[in-house]
């Protein structure tokens, strides 16, 4: 009866903890996903502006002719382009993994006040399962104890009728 009840309710309290454990684990792969994007990122941003500074140097280290200056010019506008291109992307990426992460806290501390309100719960319910216990036996000793009077009882009246 009540206790089966109880029995569902934990059930279903540890079904929904086992779902945010999964969620939070999601969440914290996800966010390392991020962080390994954001890393390749920054590597590829670096390597640019690399070879922007080796294309800086070629300049000043040659006369070229104005043509291949046109062209060295219109290269380097195109690599400090894809730099400027993957700074943005990474800032993207850095958002995005800084909203995981308070995303992920706030799940986590969702999980904690679940977990809290489950143990309060499950210790509701223990001192229910308790106090049926209680009064199971009790209402075991009052019939043990009122057969006992009978037997006394039908006892005393035979007696009486000895007598």
């Amino acid at each position: 009866g009540e206790s089966e009840a109880i029995r569902e309710q934990i059930g279903a309290l540890e079904r929904k903890n086992r779902k945010l454990e999964l969620q939070i684990e999601r969440e914290t792969e996800l966010r390392r996903r991020q962080e390994a994007a954001s890393a390749n990122m920054s590597g590829e941003r670096s390597g640019l502006e690399q070879q922007v500074d080796a294309l800086m140097k070629k300049v000043s280290e040659t006369g070229l002719s104005y043509k291949s200056a046109q062209n060295l010019a219109r290269e380097m506008t195109e690599k400090a382009r894809q730099s400027e291109q993957s700074r943005g992307v990474e800032e993207k990426i850095r958002k995005q993994a800084e909203a995981r992460e308070e995303k992920t806290q706030a799940l986590l501390l969702e999980e904690i006040q679940r977990r809290k309100e489950s143990e309060n719960e499950a210790t509701m319910l223990a001192m229910k399962v308790e106090e049926l216990d209680t009064r199971g036996k009790r209402d075991d000793d009052l019939a043990r104890e009122v057969a006992r009077l009978n037997v006394e009882l039908l006892g005393m009246q035979g007696q009486l009728s000895l007598a």
